[in-house]
């Protein structure tokens, strides 16, 4: 028989609705009269947490209830030590505590425990917690959020921070810090891994200011988890990972115009000629190991917006009131001594000196990230404007070819080369594509030596024809050689006779017989 005149006074009722978790029965017992929440153990965290006798392999906790807040749930089992083998938190604050803090209920720090021997761990407000003589354990696989520990936005988390580190696997783990909207989260000191493979995952608006975070920094989308700078299995590969020092992350604030969370300037005011090489901002990646990946630098932009046009953009500006030239000479590191003004938005240049040096493969690589089957829809894209001279030019060496290779198998497939002029008003006599052939005279001055192009005869639906003309440079005069009209479909083809382009006509028979014409100019 239970003293029924404290029940109203257990901090596991909600006195606001009159609702109690616990109540007597028409024999005088005390009993739940909630559902038992009911969570599915997995091996791993029944390896994890032996200590707790109800545990089962396969089968649910037993006598579990749901508390709202770790301090409701902490009085009862204090008060109650033997009546709950587990049991669940909605948030780590009762709901009338995130309301005078001003944050959202639940605030993202329940959790799911066992009920253990006291002295079983160290209490650290989140993986352990002290409960009159016995414990709560937190399940914690290779994730915990810092809410379980009870962090707050605006204040020093040091020891949160430690305690969150030290609750994950010596395999390593993921430390959540999400947003709760009450500013940046400091810490008195830095956060080493302690030996473990660390990543922290930041959510966007709020940072970890005062010390820094050693392990790999991963920022989250604020509405769905996402991670925004990794998502490729490759992650423990790739360029955000840092298993040798610190990693600090800079987060641009939406009050800060244009955004911009780190810039780096140089400035190079030697005198003139010298050999010195002041550089903003370095990257470097050595592979010494067969088969591995390396860095020098990367860059990557996200989009979940339909609009908009993210990007990663290089920019050269051109201020000294000297015209550039127009050669197209690239030169590496080294190369500062030149008669030519040559500013250069990206240079790629490849290097190596010694008897084991070789040529590098590909200057640059257009493809899609790691086994994704997405792509882009142009690979290299020149807007005329941005190019005043040429859009692309090959010079230097002995070889200057362009090679177009499709591997695929097939008759019917092969490289194909558009020229395309996708005009809103088509008119006959207008130029669809042009291939020049340029050289230089006598006096080096540069001449169009011949040309083939293709033009638009007629335009209208059903009646689509065209012409391609081939054209030399005769007496110093760029002129039509040979025609092929598909507008003149009985003599499509002209040749030049006499300086004048005359059509070719088929006459009779010849005298081999039936099958055989003569083709004939007029005169």
């Amino acid at each position: 028989m239970v003293d029924s005149t404290n029940i109203s006074t257990l901090p596991v009722d909600d006195t606001a609705t009159g609702d109690k978790r616990l109540t007597i029965d028409a024999a005088g017992n005390l009993v739940l009269t909630k559902q038992p929440f009911e969570h599915q153990i997995t091996d791993a965290e029944i390896n994890q947490n032996s200590e707790a006798p109800s545990l089962v392999k396969g089968s649910q906790l037993l006598a579990n209830d749901t508390f709202d807040g770790l301090s409701s749930a902490v009085a009862f089992v204090t008060a109650y030590p033997d009546k709950l083998k587990a049991l669940s938190t909605v948030s780590y604050r009762t709901q009338a505590e995130c309301t005078t803090l001003g944050i959202a209920y639940p605030d993202g720090g329940g959790a799911d425990y066992v009920i253990v021997a006291g002295g079983t761990g160290t209490a650290d407000g989140g993986s352990f917690i002290n409960a009159g003589s016995v414990q709560l354990k937190a399940f914690i696989g290779d994730s915990v959020n810092i809410k379980m520990f009870g962090a707050l936005g605006g204040t020093d988390i040091k020891q949160i921070l430690e305690a969150a580190r030290n609750s994950l696997p010596s395999s390593g783990g993921t430390v959540v810090i999400p947003n709760d909207g009450l500013g940046d989260y400091t810490t008195s000191a830095n956060i080493v891994a302690g030996g473990k493979p660390l990543e922290w995952h930041i959510a966007r608006g709020t940072d970890v200011t005062g010390g820094t975070l050693q392990g790999k920094i991963v920022e989250r989308h604020p509405n769905d988890g996402r991670d925004i700078q990794t998502s490729h299995a490759e992650d423990d590969f790739s360029p955000w990972s840092n298993s040798l020092g610190y990693v600090r992350k800079t987060v641009a604030k939406t009050s800060v115009a244009g955004g911009l969370p780190f810039i780096s300037v140089v400035l190079n005011d030697s005198p003139s000629e010298t050999m010195s090489y002041p550089t903003a901002m370095t990257g470097y990646a050595r592979v010494e190991e067969d088969g591995n990946q390396g860095f020098g630098i990367f860059a990557r932009v996200d989009t979940y917006a339909a609009r908009g046009a993210p990007k990663n953009e290089i920019n050269v500006f051109n201020l000294s009131g000297v015209d550039s030239s127009t050669s197209t000479k690239a030169t590496g590191i080294g190369g500062l001594q030149t008669t030519l003004q040559l500013p250069t938005a990206l240079l790629l240049a490849a290097g190596g000196t010694g008897a084991d040096a070789r040529d590098s493969a590909i200057g640059l690589a257009i493809g899609s990230e790691g086994g994704s089957v997405m792509g882009f829809k142009g690979g290299i894209c020149i807007d005329p404007a941005g190019c005043k001279d040429y859009g692309i030019a090959i010079t230097g060496g002995s070889t200057r070819h362009i090679r177009m290779i499709d591997n695929r198998d097939g008759a019917t497939v092969g490289p194909t080369l558009y020229l395309e002029r996708p005009s809103q008003s088509p008119a006959g006599g207008d130029m669809l594509g042009r291939v020049a052939f340029l050289g230089n005279d006598a006096n080096l001055a540069e001449k169009q030596y011949g040309q083939i192009f293709g033009s638009i005869v007629d335009s209208a639906i059903g009646a689509e024809s065209s012409k391609l003309s081939f054209n030399v440079l005769a007496g110093g005069t760029d002129q039509a050689s040979i025609e092929l009209n598909g507008f003149s479909a009985n003599n499509p083809v002209s040749i030049i006779v006499g300086g004048a382009l005359k059509k070719i006509e088929k006459g009779a028979n010849d005298s081999a017989g039936t099958g055989f014409s003569v083709l004939r100019v007029a005169n």
